[in-house]
This record gives C-alpha cells, sequence and structure tokens, in this order.
C-alpha cells in the first residue's frame, strides 16, 4: 500500500513538472522577438471586415488585413471570409510597431516565402519537378512551378526546337531540373532537356546490358556513312 501511495506521489510530482515547464515555455514564447520577415503560425481569434486578429504567442496579436485578397470572396457585396474563427495558419510578419502595439501579417507572402524555400531546396538537391507549361514566348516555354518558370529553347529536347514547334508543348506537364534559380530577380530557370538525356543514359545501359553476340535485334537505321549505319 506504502509503494502504491509512493508511486502516486511520484506521478503527481512528475505530471507538476511537465505542467511548470509548459508554462514556462509559454511564457518563453511570448517574450520572444519577432522581427519583418520571420514566419509565425497563428490562430485566427477573431474575424471582422477589416481582416483577421491573429494569436501568434506574442505579447501582442497580430492582424491580417483585408487587403489579403486570396482571404476573402467578394458576391453581391457580401464579404465572405476564406478563414474562420480557429484555423491556424502560416504568416509572414510585414512590419513590426511595438509602440503602437501592431503587428501586420500576410498570408500570401508566407506561401511565397515558403515556395521559394522549396525552390531552393530542389534545386539544392538536384531533384527533378513536375510542372504545367503554361505559354511560349519567342525564346522558349513558360511553366507554372508556383511562379513562372522559363525553359529556353535548347533546355526543352535534345534536337533543334522550331517556333512552330512550340505549340505541341502549352497544357503539358513535364519533368524539368532547375538548372538557375534567383529569387531577388524572380526567375526560375529550368531544363526538361537533362532529363531526357538521363533517361537515355539509363536506357541505354540497360539496353547494352542485354544484347549478347548473335542475339538479333529490330532497329531503325538513322544514318549511313561510308563506314557503316548508325542503327
Amino acid at each position: 500500500m506504502e509503494l502504491n501511495k509512493k508511486n502516486e506521489v511520484e506521478k503527481a510530482e512528475k505530471n507538476s513538472k511537465e505542467e511548470m515547464n509548459e508554462m514556462i515555455n509559454q511564457s518563453l514564447e511570448k517574450f520572444k522577438k519577432i522581427k519583418r520577415g520571420d514566419i509565425v503560425k497563428g490562430q485566427i481569434m477573431k474575424v471582422d471586415e477589416d481582416g483577421y486578429l491573429v494569436d501568434i504567442k506574442y505579447k501582442m496579436e497580430g492582424h491580417l488585413p483585408k487587403t489579403e485578397k486570396s482571404l476573402f470572396s467578394k458576391e453581391e457585396g457580401t464579404i465572405t471570409h476564406t478563414l474562420e474563427i480557429g484555423d491556424e495558419v502560416y504568416l509572414y510578419v510585414v512590419n513590426v510597431d511595438e509602440k503602437n502595439g501592431n503587428i501586420i501579417l500576410s498570408k500570401e507572402q508566407a506561401k511565397y516565402f515558403q515556395l521559394w524555400e522549396k525552390l531552393n531546396e530542389i534545386y539544392r538537391k538536384k531533384e527533378k519537378i513536375n510542372a504545367e507549361v503554361i505559354e511560349k514566348s519567342s525564346d522558349g516555354l513558360i511553366v507554372n512551378v508556383g511562379v513562372k518558370g522559363f525553359v529556353p529553347k535548347s533546355q526543352i529536347e535534345t534536337k533543334f526546337i522550331k517556333n512552330e514547334d512550340l505549340d505541341k508543348y502549352i497544357g503539358k506537364k513535364l519533368d524539368f531540373v532547375i538548372i538557375k534559380l534567383e529569387k531577388k530577380e524572380n526567375k526560375v530557370i529550368l531544363s526538361h532537356r537533362l532529363i531526357v538525356e538521363k533517361e537515355r543514359k539509363v536506357m541505354y545501359k540497360k539496353t547494352l546490358a542485354g544484347l549478347k553476340v548473335g542475339q538479333e535485334k529490330e532497329g531503325i537505321v538513322t544514318n549511313i556513312t561510308k563506314f557503316g549505319a548508325f542503327v
């Protein structure tokens, strides 16, 4: 019986310590320094025609103004909110005015910031990205990677692409690699050609590994020279 009582006391002390640590962490959160450019997680506390009042676990609340077009839909003069009280969302800190107790937040800029972080990670790891071709230009293709990316004509295929052939790519989703990334200039340069070349190398090695002396294979003659034929 004494052992059970001891266990209960130890359990109560443990719970008390955990609660105390949680309270301390919450207090520290409120006194951390928030500055312009930070990405913070907030919870919607209040909604009105001016925007949203947001709890960002700081000594003052943040304000998400109605100038964010994506936050409101206006039909027949009625404003419909796309976020509701209790919703949690990541936001970009646009401005901090502690003297007047005002922190301006932006959902759109947070989305933009996170997009560029993702693009930078894909670029750094040399991963491929699937994107839709949305239009053409005189020099290549425009694709949607969250922002508009550019694919020069020389980076579309391994062969030369004529201007009149660009139309057939519009609306297609293709794999690309990012070959140049400049956030300050909002520039994303991509290549589909590198994907094609890599796939061909893999196919070539696979085909070569499966060939045996005396084996018969069907092929297409692509070129004939005085030395022989390319198949």
